[in-house]
C-alpha cells in the first residue's frame, strides 16, 4: 500500500491524483503528533481488506517517512515539511499499530499475517529516519535497491547489486551497509532486484528519467559495461 506518487493522496476513477494527505497526515498531525485516530482506523481497514480478499499479510510503502527536506513527491512538500519533526514517531506508531491487530486476527484465524515495508536504499533518506527502530514489527524488510540510481544522481550502474567490494563507490557502499548497521538483520533486509530498472531511455518519465544510455555511450571504449556518470537533471534531492 502506498508508493512514491501515493504517499500523499490517492488517484480518483478519473485517473487523476487527489491530494488528501495521505500517509502523511494519516499517521502525523499537523502539529508533528502522532494521528493515532488515524492510523486505528487505517490499520482496522487494511486487516478487514486482507482477512476479505484472502491476502497473507501487508506491505507498507510509505516515501517517505524522514526528517529531510523534500523528500518524496514534489507534490506534497507542502503538506510534508511541516511535519518532518514527527514523521519517524508516526511510522513507528504505524508499524506497531498494524502488528498488534495483524497478530490479533492472526490468532483468531490461526494464522500469521506478514507485515513488511518498502524501505528506501538512499542514504539522503536514511539519514533522517533514525535507527529505523519499527523494523522490530516487521518479518522482512524490502530495500528498494533500484532507486540507487536516477535523475537525482549522476551514477548509473547496476543498481540492484549491493556489493561492498573495494571498487565500490562510497555514495553504494553507505546505502547497502546502513541497514546493517540499524536494528534489522541482514537475513531480514532483501534487495529489490530490476524488476523497475532505469532501462527506459526513449521515454522519460516525470520523476524517474532514464540516463542509463548517457552513461553506456560515456563507458563505451573502456569497459564497456552499464556503469558509469550521466548529466544530472534538476530533479529535487529527495526525489528518489
Amino acid at each position: 500500500m502506498g508508493g512514491w506518487a501515493e504517499t500523499g493522496g490517492y488517484f480518483g476513477p478519473d485517473g487523476k491524483r487527489v491530494n488528501s494527505g495521505g500517509f502523511y497526515s494519516m499517521a502525523t498531525n499537523a502539529d508533528g503528533s502522532v494521528n493515532q485516530a488515524g492510523i486505528n482506523t487505517f490499520a482496522d481497514s487494511a486487516v478487514d481488506f486482507i482477512k476479505k480478499y484472502g491476502f497473507n499479510g501487508v506491505d507498507i510503502d510509505y516515501e517517505y517517512a524522514t526528517t529531510m527536506k523534500d523528500a518524496g513527491n514534489p507534490l506534497d512538500h507542502t503538506l510534508a515539511n511541516g511535519r518532518r519533526a514527527g514523521l519517524v514517531k508516526g511510522y513507528d506508531a504505524l508499524m506497531k499499530t498494524l502488528r498488534e491487530k495483524l497478530d490479533r486476527a492472526g490468532a483468531a484465524d490461526g494464522k500469521h499475517y506478514l507485515l513488511t515495508v518498502a524501505a528506501p536504499s538512499s542514504g539522503y533518506l536514511l539519514r533522517g529516519m533514525e535507527t529505523y527502530q519499527m523494523q522490530k514489527y516487521l518479518d522482512y524488510v524490502n530495500i528498494m535497491s533500484y532507486d540507487l540510481h536516477g535523475a537525482w544522481n549522476e551514477y548509473v550502474g547496476r543498481t540492484p547489486r549491493c556489493s561492498t567490494t573495494a571498487r565500490t563507490p562510497n555514495w553504494r557502499r553507505r546505502a547497502c551497509t546502513r541497514p546493517r548497521s540499524t536494528a534489522a538483520p541482514a537475513t531480514s533486509t532483501p534487495t529489490g532486484l530490476p524488476l523497475l530498472p532505469r532501462l527506459d531511455a526513449g521515454r522519460p518519465h516525470q520523476h524517474r528519467p532514464a540516463v542509463l544510455h548517457a552513461g553506456l555511450q560515456e563507458r563505451a571504449g573502456r569497459h564497456r559495461r552499464a556503469v558509469g556518470r550521466a548529466a544530472t537533471t534538476d530533479c529535487p534531492a529527495g526525489a528518489g
